[in-house]
């Protein structure tokens, strides 16, 4: 397997995107709104910031992990991955 998709970009979410873009995959994080998915990449490279300043993640490894988590708000991007992740909020309103 080497493509996996996340819909939702919450923190679950996010948190699964980065975890699987360090692992190696190749990510698409998914979500129904480009400002949440701009607040999740945001929140993904602090995280990955903190990481590299504690010396737990080398800037090169952060660098590519990054550039596997493209996100889009279009469910057609999820067709190639190979594995799907629902971790969306679920709002019944």
């Amino acid at each position: 397997m080497k493509s996996i998709g996340v819909i939702g970009a919450g923190t679950m979410g996010s948190g699964i995107a980065l975890a699987s873009a360090l692992a190696g995959y190749d990510v698409v994080l998914n979500d129904i709104s480009d400002q949440f998915l701009q607040l999740a990449y945001r929140n993904i490279g602090a995280l990955m910031e903190k990481a590299t300043e504690k010396g737990k993640l080398s800037v090169q490894d952060a660098t590519a992990a990054a550039l596997r988590i493209p996100t889009n708000s279009h469910f057609e991007h999820l067709k190639t991955c190979e594995l799907v992740i629902e971790a969306a909020v679920e709002k019944l309103e």
